[in-house]
């Protein structure tokens, strides 16, 4: 390592942008609550069971209003904000941007090896395919702006084309057909029977079970992305961040209110109805089957997920710029500067609340499980800004520096460092 890499030190406080850790805080808030319908294996009742869950009154309502407002909207916003901190991390004027990429490189492969253990915890891991697609993004980091923009929206569309091959061609076109087949095989080799051992191995408390179950599960869930077009959504979010973040959008928010504003109404007036259909279509089998109904589904999550992701953005931004409600928002600060910590530990809620592993608490609806969600994540923000008065980082993202700058960093604040967060 040379002298200018070991000078090499991660953002500090004062040097982020707030806002930025409002909206990471915003975002979990709403992925924590899409990831309940698998964590507590609503996805596996029948429709009796279903009936006598708390609050399932309202799991017809609260299912439909997740799938349109929820689903797809804030992992989109999540990976704006990779591409807005990929275009900060370049920026750091303390070194040449050969040592910025060689730093980000191992940030990126810290990020894969932590997103790989959670995927053996949880097969819903998004971790590892951020990393992974990181390091495709950093080819891109010399385009000019307007070409980031038209590669970012012919990635956001381009989902409708692939599954239009599919459907002409599956054999050729449906790429994710490999990873189905490898699962397959791994699941005889490994004495496994599809769902019916994975549904097991979380309700019953044999942790064994679950690691092997999880192997296939893997390969199940990548099979799963390519099938969904995922990365085209994800990159086209992360090349529209990296635009926001050089520009240093983010930072001029009451100079920019007027382009604010148009994303937002933009935003609501093409994303509402197509996320309307997009959640009645949901309802309906099709998707996997490549139908008609399925390229319907594709076409209206398409046009309508980025555009509302991004008006949520806008009038997160937009409200940040009154005093009054910015001191509401900074709640929210705390719980996004410890993203990583927070959201590892969303899973183990979810794994030691509803499976035998852990508490083995029953399934909650939609209803129930975002009330769950809002007791959690309250929770998660209350604890995040009790620690963040004494540390400067969460734990995990205490570990992820140390290992990407290959030196100890300190963990605990000094007394000055206490009192002047204490004021801000």
């Amino acid at each position: 390592m040379t002298k200018d890499q070991m000078s090499i030190t991660p953002i500090q406080h004062l040097e982020r942008a707030q806002i930025l850790d409002v909206l990471r805080g915003f975002a979990l808030l709403g992925i924590f609550i899409v990831n309940l319908y698998d964590f507590n294996f609503y996805w596996a009742l029948k429709d009796a069971q279903k009936a006598a869950l708390p609050l399932a009154a309202y799991d017809n309502a609260a299912g439909f209003l997740q799938r349109m407002f929820f689903e797809g909207k804030f992992y989109s916003l999540f990976s704006l904000l990779f591409g807005i901190g990929f275009s900060i991390f370049l920026a750091k004027g303390d070194r040449q941007e050969s040592d910025n990429l060689k730093t980000f490189r191992r940030r990126l492969l810290v990020l894969l090896c932590i997103g790989i253990v959670h995927l053996l915890l949880w097969t819903g891991d998004i971790v590892a395919f951020y990393a992974l697609l990181g390091f495709v993004l950093i080819p891109f980091r010399k385009a000019s702006n307007k070409t980031l923009l038209i590669l970012a929206g012919i990635c956001i569309i381009s989902p409708i084309g692939w599954y239009a091959l599919k459907m002409s061609n599956p054999q050729v076109f449906d790429l994710s057909r490999w990873l189905y087949k490898a699962e397959a095989s791994l699941q005889s080799t490994l004495g496994l029977r599809s769902n019916v051992d994975f549904y097991n191995a979380y309700h019953e408390n044999n942790f064994g079970l679950r690691i092997k179950s999880n192997f296939f599960g893997i390969l199940w869930r990548y099979a799963e992305l390519i099938f969904q077009s995922r990365a085209f959504k994800v990159f086209g979010m992360f090349l529209i961040g990296l635009v926001i973040g050089r520009t240093g959008f983010y930072k001029r928010l009451n100079e920019n209110r007027k382009l604010l504003w148009g994303v937002l109404l933009g935003g609501f007036i093409i994303g509402l109805p197509a996320n309307y259909m997009l959640a009645h279509i949901q309802q309906n089998p099709g998707y996997m089957e490549l139908t008609i109904m399925g390229l319907k589904q594709t076409i209206a999550y398409a046009i309508g997920v980025a555009p509302l992701s991004l008006a949520y953005a806008a009038a997160f931004s937009l409200l940040y710029t009154h005093t009054a409600s910015q001191k509401v928002l900074n709640l929210l600060a705390p719980q996004g500067r410890m993203a990583l910590t927070n959201y590892l530990m969303q899973t183990l809620i979810g794994i030691f609340t509803f499976s035998q592993v852990g508490f083995g608490f029953h399934s909650l609806g939609p209803a129930a499980w975002t009330l769950f969600a809002l007791a959690v994540f309250t929770v998660q923000v209350i604890l995040s800004t009790i620690w963040l008065n004494y540390f400067q980082y969460g734990p995990m993202e205490w570990i992820w520096r140390q290992l990407t700058y290959g030196k100890r960093l300190p963990l605990k604040k000094n007394h000055h460092q206490i009192e002047g967060y204490s004021k801000i």
